[in-house]
């Protein structure tokens, strides 16, 4: 039985009230209530861990960058790095610049104390190597980060009240599909309304072959096509046709591994609603050695207290 199937069955207690055969007044056992106390110190250990947000040590943003549009809109990026470990953490960014290969990407070094946010209300060339680019960000660390970027446009002369964004968290290096794997994206519509962009990122400094396939609402595919990444390269396509629902990215041929997202745009007003792809998490029964050794001592002291308890009895 999996860790989380555990906690729904069997962290329900009740403490049992017993009353004593010569008196109206009830007492308690203090047996159960003993193992009661144990049971949800386990249920605790057991459900915390259930948890899951997208901290890694290795992490991308798959865009990430500043320019400006032709009609003057400027385009920017916010970003928020934060480090929720008890450690501190010494952190590289490196900017991965579109459209080719990324051997010797720029890099910046930031140290974050323990449980520090750090936020930056617009890139630059400090993190992008140039007052103005596009591309993807790789963010490694010694400890677990979290990572999240909001790309915005504003016009000329109005303030940031007034900006249109799409928000992209940052992706795990793991979760990216290599040769043999699959990705699905949402988001995808065709229409004057809307048109829709994907961006991929390659993680690993290898390149792939990769199939972009659109789907129908029941899964059927309506056009594929087939692109090409070089190692740590990030690219990104306009994307569309009647009909279709969804993007299945398929990876074909080659070392690589590639991280991918979508957007949706309002063509008026040029707002987006981000789409990440889909990943497998690791299954429950990978238990990391902290969270192994939690349930050890967990269970010794049930064990523990169940003895004791007979002894007493």
């Amino acid at each position: 039985m999996r860790g989380d199937e555990w906690v729904a069955r069997y962290c329900t207690l009740r403490v049992v009230i017993e009353s004593a055969p010569d008196s109206s007044v009830q007492i308690a056992d203090r047996r159960p209530a003993l193992r009661v106390l144990l049971l949800s110190a386990i249920c605790y250990l057991l459900s915390a861990s259930a948890f899951a947000a997208y901290s890694s040590k290795d992490l991308f943003l798959p865009i990430f960058g500043r320019a400006a549009g032709g009609d003057g809109r400027r385009y920017d990026t916010a970003f928020t790095l934060t480090n929720p470990s008890s450690n501190a953490a010494d952190v590289k960014l490196s900017f991965l610049a579109a459209g080719q290969p990324n051997p010797t990407p720029h890099a910046t070094m930031l140290h974050l104390a323990a449980n520090e946010t750090r936020h930056f209300d617009s890139v630059g060339a400090d993190l992008l190597g140039a007052p103005a680019a596009f591309g993807a960000m790789r963010i490694e660390a010694n400890v677990p980060l979290l990572a999240h970027a909001r790309l915005f446009s504003t016009l000329p002369g109005d303030p940031l009240a007034r900006s249109v964004a799409s928000s992209f968290n940052a992706i795990p290096a793991q979760f990216a599909a290599g040769t043999g794997d699959s990705a699905i994206v949402q988001g995808l519509e065709q229409s004057p309304d809307f048109r829709y962009k994907v961006y991929v990122v390659e993680t690993t400094g290898q390149p792939l072959t990769f199939a972009l396939a659109l789907l129908d609402a029941h899964g059927r595919v309506i056009a594929t096509r087939h692109e090409y990444v070089s190692g740590y390269e990030q690219r990104s396509w306009d994307i569309g046709a009647p009909g279709a629902m969804l993007l299945r990215v398929s990876g074909m041929n080659g070392n690589g591994r590639v991280i991918v997202a979508g957007a949706q745009i309002a063509t008026g007003s040029q707002d987006g609603t981000a789409y990440e792809m889909s990943f497998a998490t690791a299954p429950r029964w990978r238990l990391p050695a902290g969270e192994v050794a939690a349930y050890v001592v967990a269970g010794a002291a049930l064990i523990i207290a169940i003895i004791f308890g007979r002894r007493s009895s």
